[in-house]
């Protein structure tokens, strides 16, 4: 029996969004996008249309309450904090406690970082170690963040798991907003 969200897997989290009435290709973008049980605590509404393809404002609410009942049938095993349970409620909360996690540190210079400080950094704002090997397979430092999108993490790092994806993008994008590398000046023609 499982009596924790972080043990619900990809397949089940499916399995559930299709019990709920989602449609074939939300929950199969749910599946591409290896979505588990604590994945669904990242998921936002803009997420919903522009990582998950569902345009239609009906279809999203069709899902997100299907994500909120999930949430809630395991809030009082392990997110009690979680009172109402929307997917929403759900990231405004790991984006505050990113932030006050980060809220000690000062302004960086993204572009004189080495890869083993950028990988420092990054852990230090919630990437998971093995997402980190793939920043560091492919050599990443501040000069490859400044220059990083979110495409890359799935296409050239190869980040398949959406869970693990927002995390990196939320650190990077952080890292980001803490820049205090000055833009680089045009050279002249």
């Amino acid at each position: 029996m499982v009596n924790s969200l972080e043990d619900v897997s990809v397949q089940e989290v499916a399995w559930w969004l299709k019990k709920r009435g989602a449609h074939g290709s939300e929950v199969l973008s749910f599946k591409d996008n290896e979505v588990d049980g604590k994945g669904l605590l990242k998921i936002t509404g803009d997420d919903l249309e522009k990582e998950f393809g569902i345009r239609d404002k009906e279809r999203r609410r069709v899902v997100s309450m299907a994500i909120c009942e999930l949430i809630n049938k395991y809030k009082s095993y392990d997110y009690p904090s979680l009172a109402q349970g929307s997917p929403l409620k759900a990231a405004r909360l790991c984006k505050a406690d990113e932030q006050t996690q980060v809220a000690g540190y000062g302004p960086v210079k993204l572009r004189m970082l080495s890869v083993p400080k950028t990988m420092t950094l990054l852990r230090q704002h919630g990437v998971p170690p093995h997402v980190l090997e793939k920043f560091k397979e492919n050599e990443v430092n501040g000069e490859c963040l400044l220059e990083l999108t979110k495409e890359d993490l799935l296409h050239e790092l190869e980040i398949t798991n959406f869970a693990d994806r927002k995390a990196a993008w939320s650190a990077v994008t952080l890292l980001l907003s803490r820049n205090s590398d000055e833009p680089p000046h045009p050279t002249p023609h």
